[in-house]
């Protein structure tokens, strides 16, 4: 008869430095998560008059390819390099958004996401020792994807009471 497997001697030990990466990670994630819903929700509904079909291609498409291009530029320049270029490239875009057309927005937004969201998972993991690691990244990816969210609610919030053209 087989024996039954040893429990698992598991004792994290968790750190005031360690909050801080945390809070940190949190940041990283909620900065691609928060653009992510505005551009795949928000925006849809201000380009609606476009061709939302045509935009969700064009983003999805680029991301695509532009995720398997940033796995193998990854592998020499380093995840933080490739997570603060699609920041920035973020920031630009953003600058830039309804001062382009919405088809090129939607391209370069998957671009940007690409660089931003496929480093992710390696950053975070490195940011924590080995026996909170995995802990450690899984929350907090979970905690700044749900903050990323509520940006919909807030955005529905102001388009109900301001409406689509406020601003302009």
């Amino acid at each position: 008869m087989p024996r039954a497997p040893k429990p698992i001697n598991w004792r994290p030990t968790f750190r005031i430095e360690d909050a801080w990466k945390i809070i940190r990670a949190i940041g990283v994630k909620f900065g691609e998560s928060s653009s992510f819903y505005v551009y795949t929700s928000v925006l849809l509904i201000y380009f609606n008059e476009y061709g939302i079909s045509n935009l969700v291609i064009a983003a999805t498409i680029s991301l695509l390819i532009f995720t398997l291009i940033t796995s193998a530029v990854m592998t020499r320049a380093g995840p933080v390099k490739v997570l603060v270029l699609g920041y920035v490239i973020f920031a630009l875009i953003n600058a830039l958004m309804f001062r382009v057309q919405p088809l090129l927005l939607f391209i370069l937004f998957g671009i940007a996401d690409a660089l931003a969201y496929t480093p992710q998972s390696l950053y975070l993991v490195s940011l924590f020792r080995s026996d909170i690691r995995h802990v450690s990244s899984g929350v907090s990816y979970h905690i700044a994807s749900s903050l990323g969210g509520l940006i919909n609610y807030l955005m529905s919030i102001l388009i109900s009471v301001y409406g689509l053209n406020a601003g302009s």
